[in-house]
C-alpha cells in the first residue's frame, strides 16, 4: 500500500485518533511496515529525507508519501527531487 498520507509528526492540530502515528499503529497491527522505515531504521518523525516540497519550494519540506508491504521488502528507493515533475518525489519498493 503506498500513498500520500498528507500528515506528518508534529504536524499542526495532530491529534492522537488522526496522526501519522495512528497510520502506523493501525498499519503495524494488520502487519504492515513501512519499506522507508524499515530500509533507513530511521524513527517515524525524524526522516533524513523529504517526500513533499511544499509549493514547489526548497523549504518547507515534508516527509508525506509512505510505502507500506506486509510481506518482505527485497528493495526500497526514494528518488532525487525533480521540480519540473512534481512537488512529490518518487519512490520504488520491491518485494
Amino acid at each position: 500500500m503506498a500513498g500520500d498520507m498528507n500528515c506528518y509528526k508534529g504536524q499542526s492540530g495532530e491529534t492522537k485518533r488522526y496522526s501519522i502515528q495512528a497510520v502506523f499503529d493501525m498499519m503495524e497491527e494488520w502487519g504492515f511496515k513501512s519499506a522507508y522505515h524499515q530500509k533507513t531504521g530511521e524513527t517515524l518523525g525524524k526522516e533524513s529525507m523529504a517526500t513533499y516540497y511544499h509549493l514547489f519550494k526548497e523549504e518547507p519540506k515534508f516527509f508525506l508519501d509512505y510505502a507500506f508491504s506486509n510481506i518482505p521488502i527485497k528493495d526500497f528507493q526514494l528518488f532525487e527531487w525533480n521540480k519540473e515533475i512534481s512537488d512529490h518525489v518518487g519512490q520504488m519498493i520491491e518485494i
